[in-house]
């Protein structure tokens, strides 16, 4: 009987290198670190202040994925789920990440050190057992604004020695709950399955699409009180240039933009 030869070590090591790579989820980086580079807004030190950012944002996506085995069964989002990585290598992957952001933070921005260890406590509880604030309405909301949202950008602001806008930081805090808000609009039906309780399943879907307009309203109003010019780039949103959506964040990005250019 002829036997199927083993896997060799190197393609063991491939398979391993690739899941861990994936259980970062960079494709889903930008927006957060388009906000820590509005924040920094800086060429000096730029190489420096890459190296927290980029490690806080996988160490959150890398302990999301972690802890969301048990909901995400079937998905092929998770390396966890398809076999790509064990979770004793995702747990010392995190373990990595979290101990190289603190000390390169600690060593080169001792200012925003606070701050970045309230960003790395947030992310951390926002998906990790018993807290998980992910599965606590409202307090989903209120957890992203600040950890995916407002202090990105103070931590850049920190890093740089630049003066923080409250403002600013008001339409970023408002623009990252709607942006959860509308991933959960999005996940409804599966996360009502599962029985994840968001804002979204609580709320119900028709009230969380109203509170979804009255966040864009806000962030708009608050955009006007910074600077009544940075709300020209939502002229893109009566241009059939693809979805509304997609015009939307263009015209986010390129209002911050403008934002950060101004002062």
């Amino acid at each position: 009987m002829r036997r199927n030869p083993s896997p060799s070590s190197s393609d063991t090591g491939e398979k391993m290198l690739k899941g861990l790579i994936k259980n970062l989820r960079v494709k889903h980086w930008p927006a957060y670190f388009g906000m820590g580079l509005l924040g920094f807004f800086s060429l000096q030190n730029l190489p420096k202040f890459l190296v927290p950012l980029s490690t806080y944002l996988g160490f959150s996506f890398a302990v999301n994925n972690v802890c969301d085995v048990e909901n995400d069964e079937g998905s092929k989002k998770n390396p966890m789920i398809t076999g790509e990585l064990s979770m004793k290598v995702a747990i010392l992957e995190c373990i990595f990440l979290f101990l190289l952001g603190m000390l390169s933070c600690y060593f080169w921005f001792p200012k925003a050190f606070p701050v970045y260890s309230l960003l790395m406590f947030l992310s951390f509880v926002y998906s990790a057992r018993p807290i998980r604030l992910k599965t606590r309405p409202i307090l989903d909301l209120l957890s992203h604004a600040f950890f995916f949202g407002a202090l990105i950008v103070l931590f850049g602001n920190l890093c740089a020695d630049r003066e923080p806008n409250f403002y600013f930081l008001l339409a970023v805090a408002t623009c990252s709950m709607a942006f959860e808000l509308r991933n959960h609009l999005e996940d409804y039906e599966e996360d009502e399955r599962a029985g994840v309780r968001t804002s979204t399943v609580f709320l119900g879907k028709e009230n969380s699409k109203k509170l979804l307009y009255i966040f864009f309203a806000s962030h708009l109003i608050i955009l006007f009180l910074l600077n009544p010019l940075t709300l020209t780039p939502y002229l893109l949103l009566f241009f059939p240039l693809k979805t509304f959506t997609e015009r939307f964040d263009y015209s986010t990005t390129v209002a911050y933009l403008l934002a950060v250019s101004m002062g």
